[in-house]
């Protein structure tokens, strides 16, 4: 600690001074001296500083714009104030007039920002003053970047992120909620959405006419939701910013009153407090066109999941599993991103995505925390040091076999989006920032879902097959080398190739990695998905994965027992066995089944990009059971390079009309309603870790038969589980299970005892921990 500093504070007004004085607050603590400079009419902050005890001076300078004249005599007597104070450093948030009359006084500068200027002309302008600054502190990675483009360096630019008071913004109790609820006469079930913005006037030109903060595009969206939904309610919190924003407001309430009579919209001014409003919504909606979240913040806080358009720092406020991010200006993405909010809060997932919410508060944005993180970059400035500690998001990149392509609007989404999200989701718990380094498509691809906010793609060379791999080789190495040089903290997903050329990388560079081991290699050459040679290479993957793993500074197995055995840990290091699979609140079916005659339904779920999974083994055993006579038929869900394949062999075995191929599904109430109305599901898969597919079909209390391999049989007993490639024994199998009533509803009950074990919160917990222990990649001596 930098003893006895002398810090001189600048604000330019009254304006949320709570991270300033949160600042002073910690400063004090430290035992360094805190001199004020304020303009005259900052009277709220000036009487908080002085219950402080801290002396406050009178600006020469208000930090408006004025006539040359008076503003340069202004700057003038501003540049003598802060020569006479003769601080150790100067802090300022928000007054870049303070930057302008600290010149040539050898003073370390802290500029603290709240937010990039809205406007083209000042952001350029505030890209060359910040040359000024020792340490210009921002809010969001997006803000950063628009400094480090400039040529700031990453110690020049720490990212603090606006704090939230976790005591005094956390979950209230249910009767709070319904009192207010009672209040605001909102008497139904259905989703509750607020936004807390003031409302600014339109017409400014960064904004093309349009309100900054997106009121009007909430109100276009819930124009075609409320209709869909009329039991919905929406509470709108905020006052004008001005006179003009004021008459805006009015007129936005008189447009939406007249468009639509029962409109299910509550308009409310200012509030002292807005936390009972909170805790009575369930979303959280935060349209704007260019902002930092701080009430995104406060909602997160408040246990409330949130939908923020990927304008600025928003997307920087929630996670995959915390919230929605929709492209800014889009009602009807928007709508969308609300009917998934609706859809959830009727089966009770949003629940989840609230503690998901509070977690991220907790990990990301305690204001405690950033205090103390703006007080160390407050006196390193003063020490002059050359690197700066950031209270930043921990940034974690994954090595995976996963593929992304392109939406039409160039955003990134998963080309397998119902198995892609759990992988990611539990990276971003903390409020860590999670990189997924996979292959990327260039190519347009129909509309699906983007990758949330909180996940950046770093797109690889695409390649299928191993001719194209090879030919794309080179430079496949070449970027995942890059990939790890930039990456703080490394987890390789593997087997796979981007996963073993990661770690052949970082053990060159003696980089400190982590380990997913989700299958076992050897599974799917022994079953020959790669053919003769595939098998002789059985020995040199075995022995490739194990020298993976034993230079890992931690290890995470999708079994618990099975890899284990396998591919051992290195000793002493950070371990644990569970499967990448979180079952949510809601996902778990109430009861076990009764079982029903025919006809009966199979379904299985999988990636149909290659072998692995098994769906011809499962086409061949319909055939036998339909030839013996039993009424099946067959829902295979999935998409991938080979899907036409199937198909084809579905009519070559004569059972096309029995076989329904839905492609990918991305909808998984309709995936729910699948496994609901299903009588068994197949697991036929030549290789396997812990079956996602499976648990959750298990969750859903429907009895399953699997093949022999993975982590299949820690979940299946033996009477459910066949060989590999063995379609007659899987048609035995399956026959045995659908006309056995007695076996059929006892495995009914034991699947869905097993499924309960994989109950969101639990596994969270240990997954968090496990993860604290991961080392960073570079070790900073």
């Amino acid at each position: 600690m930098s003893a006895g500093l002398r810090v001189a504070l600048v604000l330019a007004g009254d304006r949320d001074t709570t991270r300033a004085l949160s600042l002073v607050d910690e400063l004090c603590a430290r035992g360094h001296e805190v001199v004020a400079v304020l303009p005259g009419r900052a009277g709220d902050a000036r009487a908080a500083l002085a219950e402080r005890g801290v002396p406050v001076l009178r600006s020469p300078s208000d930090f408006r714009l004025q006539p040359v004249g008076s503003g340069l005599a202004g700057l003038f007597r501003f540049h003598r104030t802060l020569r006479e104070l003769a601080p150790d450093v100067l802090c300022c948030e928000d007054a870049p007039m303070t930057r302008l009359a600290s010149i040539r006084l050898g003073i370390p500068m802290v500029y603290l920002t709240t937010g990039l200027p809205e406007s083209p002309v000042l952001r350029a302008a505030e890209r060359r003053l910040s040359r000024l600054d020792t340490m210009t502190v921002v809010p969001s990675e997006y803000a950063a970047r628009h400094y480090r483009d400039a040529g700031r360096t990453v110690a020049q630019t720490p990212v603090v992120p606006h704090g939230v008071d976790l005591e005094h913004f956390q979950p209230l109790s249910p009767g709070v909620r319904q009192h207010l609820r009672q209040r605001l006469e909102i008497t139904h079930t259905g989703l509750v959405a607020i936004m807390v913005a003031r409302v600014h006037p339109p017409g400014r030109p960064a904004y093309a006419g349009c309100s900054r903060k997106g009121h009007d595009v909430l109100l276009d969206a819930w124009r075609g939701f409320h209709a869909e939904y009329p039991d919905s309610h929406l509470i709108v919190i905020g006052d004008g910013v001005d006179a003009a924003g004021e008459r805006h407001r009015q007129e936005l309430i008189r447009r939406f009153r007249t468009d639509l009579a029962d409109s299910g919209v509550t308009w409310i001014d200012a509030v002292e407090d807005i936390r009972p409003y909170y805790a009575a919504a369930d979303v959280n909606v935060s349209p704007s066109r260019s902002d930092e979240g701080g009430s995104v913040c406060e909602a997160c806080a408040m246990g409330v999941p949130s939908i923020v358009s990927d304008a600025g720092g928003l997307p920087e406020t929630v996670t995959a599993g915390s919230g929605w991010v929709f492209h800014g200006g889009d009602s009807t993405a928007l709508g969308a991103a609300l009917r998934s909010a609706c859809a959830e809060h009727g089966n009770g997932e949003l629940a989840a995505r609230g503690a998901s919410a509070r977690r991220l508060a907790v990990g990301r944005f305690d204001a405690r925390r950033m205090s103390v993180a703006l007080a160390d970059v407050v006196e390193r400035a003063a020490r002059r040091l050359p690197t700066v500690p950031e209270l930043r998001p921990r940034v974690v990149s994954i090595f995976t076999e996963s593929r992304f392509g392109r939406r039409p609007d160039g955003r990134w989404t998963a080309l397998d989006p119902y198995t892609w999200g759990e992988k990611w989701d539990r990276y971003a718990l903390d409020g860590n920032q999670v990189r997924v380094v996979a292959q990327g498509d260039q190519r347009r691809i129909a509309e699906s879902p983007p990758v949330p906010g909180g996940l950046t793609v770093v797109p690889l060379p695409c390649y299928t097959g191993s001719s194209s791999l090879l030919r794309n080789l080179p430079s496949l190495v070449a970027a995942v080398a890059r990939a790890v040089v930039e990456a703080d903290t490394v987890v390789l997903r593997v087997p796979g190739v981007v996963g073993s050329i990661a770690g052949v990388v970082c053990r060159l560079l003696r980089t400190d990695y982590a380990v997913e081991v989700v299958a076992d290699p050897a599974d799917g050459l022994r079953a020959g998905v790669f053919g003769p040679l595939g098998r002789r290479l059985i020995p040199l993957a075995e022995r490739h994965l194990r020298w993976l793993v034993r230079g890992a500074s931690a290890s995470l197995y999708a079994t618990h027992q099975t890899l284990q055995r396998r591919y051992p840990r290195r000793p002493g290091t950070p371990t644990i066995g569970m499967s990448n699979v979180v079952l949510r609140p809601g996902t778990l079916a109430a009861h076990s089944r009764v079982w029903q005659p025919p006809p009966f339904r199979v379904v299985t779920i999988g990636n149909q990009e290659n072998h692995y999974k098994g769906q011809d083994v499962l086409l061949r055993a319909l055939r036998e059971l339909v030839e013996e006579g039993l009424d099946v038929t067959a829902t295979i869900i999935g998409g991938g390079r080979l899907h036409g394949e199937l198909i084809e062999l579905a009519h070559a075995l004569g059972v096309a009309s029995r076989v329904v191929f839905t492609g990918v599904l991305d909808d998984r109430a309709c995936i729910r309603e699948l496994l609901d109305s299903a009588s068994l599901f197949a697991q036929p898969s030549r290789a396997e870790g812990m079956p996602r597919a499976l648990i959750e079909a298990m969750a859903r209390s429907l009895p399953a038969v699997g093949t022999r391999v993975g982590a299949i049989p820690e979940l299946l007993p033996s009477f459910c589980l066949v060989p590999v490639d063995d379609h007659r024994a899987l048609a035995r199998a399956m026959r045995d299970l659908l006309t056995d009533r007695e076996a059929w509803e006892e495995q009914s009950r034991d699947n869905l005892k097993i499924a309960q074990s994989f109950e969101q919160t639990l596994l969270e917990h240990q997954f968090s921990a496990w993860l604290d222990r991961v080392p960073s990649a570079w070790h900073v001596s």
